[in-house]
């Protein structure tokens, strides 16, 4: 008897991916698209998911970031948080796949695909080439730059506030980051 498996396919490369919140399943969905408009996959992740993606993706841009490594032990969140509001305030200047958090409209798609894996590399020119993985094998995979990674963190920090899952304080710099943005603090942007 074999216990080969068949070949996991290829995997998808998503040109964008927008991120929303499915009320009814309490997941975070991510839709991908590929070049072939035709083509979209949903992807959906879990609360223990986007703990774990925050926490990794937190980490990722924190040991990455020259400034933050240059600056004293103390004032590292600090550096990491402001970095992270200018790469998101950045987004009407810089033309992103990975647009802000967003009001994306839930899509009716037959098969939507659990991730159960995200695998993260880090690429020469500076970026990052996300794998997300579902228990099947397959695979959508895209290219984000830095700037594109703090967008994701927003958007997952925010989806996260909307399912009410208290993932606000799994990456300390990135709490803080939103601690500056929240109505009625000293200091606190607001329109």
């Amino acid at each position: 008897m074999s216990d080969e498996r068949p070949p996991a396919p290829q995997p998808m490369l998503a040109r964008t991916i927008t991120f929303s919140y499915d009320e009814g399943e309490d997941r975070v969905l991510v839709n991908c698209k590929a070049e072939d408009p035709e083509r979209l996959e949903t992807l959906m992740l879990s609360r223990r998911m986007v703990r774990n993606i925050l926490r990794t993706c937190a980490g990722i841009l924190a040991q990455s970031s020259e400034r933050a490594g240059r600056t004293p032990s103390g004032y590292r969140e600090d550096v990491l948080a402001m970095e992270h509001l200018g790469a998101v305030a950045s987004s009407s200047q810089h033309q992103s796949s990975l647009p802000p958090m967003q009001a994306v409209p839930t899509q009716e798609v037959e098969h939507r695909h659990l991730v159960l894996q995200l695998d993260i590399d880090s690429r020469a020119d500076g970026g990052y080439m996300l794998r997300f993985h579902d228990r099947t094998g397959m695979c959508v995979a895209t290219g984000v730059t830095r700037v594109e990674m703090h967008h994701v963190l927003d958007a997952l920090v925010g989806l996260s506030r909307r399912g009410e899952w208290g993932l606000d304080a799994e990456a300390g710099w990135l709490a803080s980051a939103g601690e500056a943005l929240r109505p009625g603090r000293a200091g606190a942007l607001s329109s």
